[in-house]
């Protein structure tokens, strides 16, 4: 007889693959804030250990994976209102922080990739949260192209095909990277 599976018909994503998708996050927002999963579920309260565990719960809501009491049953119990204050809190505490800014992006970017979904921007303050991580996912999408044989592909394409790609990069390049590194090269380092 075969097991049963829960579905949570809100996001159309059964309890395991939630869980699955829970524990990933976790896993990420541990290794860029240099604490565990471990310690995330644990009754801990240092700060070291509650800010990571706020922006996993954070992640968690936004990615769809369940209720707030749903998430909290993965983040060792906590109830309702602790995921909820962690949903609501954890933008409000990134805004204005350059490294909170940078490690909530670089978590968001690596949840996205990872789970091959885009989450929601929230906004951080200075328009970060709305542009900044979309180019971020595009980057990381276009790195994944790295991997590809070119020649390879190249001589899979229709003439018309090369002229197309030829005119699209070309787009790309003027009106998108080309501005974006003048844009970049005008700012000085922090």
């Amino acid at each position: 007889m075969r097991a049963h599976r829960k579905v949570n018909m809100s996001h159309g994503i059964s309890t395991v693959q939630s869980a699955e998708r829970i524990l990933a996050i976790q896993i990420i927002v541990a290794e860029v804030y240099n604490t565990s999963v471990d310690d995330m579920k644990s009754r801990r309260r240092p700060e070291r250990i509650a800010w990571p565990r706020q922006v996993a719960m954070h992640f968690c809501y936004l990615a769809g994976l369940g209720s707030y009491e749903e998430i909290g049953k993965h983040f060792g119990g906590r109830d309702h209102g602790t995921v909820m204050h962690a949903y609501r809190h954890v933008p409000d505490r990134v805004k204005g922080e350059l490294q909170q800014i940078k490690r909530y992006l670089h978590c968001r970017s690596s949840i996205n990739q990872s789970l091959g979904m885009i989450l929601p921007t929230i906004e951080l303050g200075n328009g970060v949260g709305t542009i900044l991580p979309t180019i971020l996912d595009w980057l990381g999408m276009a790195k994944s192209l790295i991997s590809l044989d070119f020649p390879k592909l190249a001589k899979t394409l229709a003439p018309e095909e090369v002229k197309l790609l030829n005119a699209e990069l070309g787009v790309l390049d003027n009106q998108v990277l080309a501005p974006l590194r003048s844009a970049l090269g005008a700012i000085s380092p922090c």
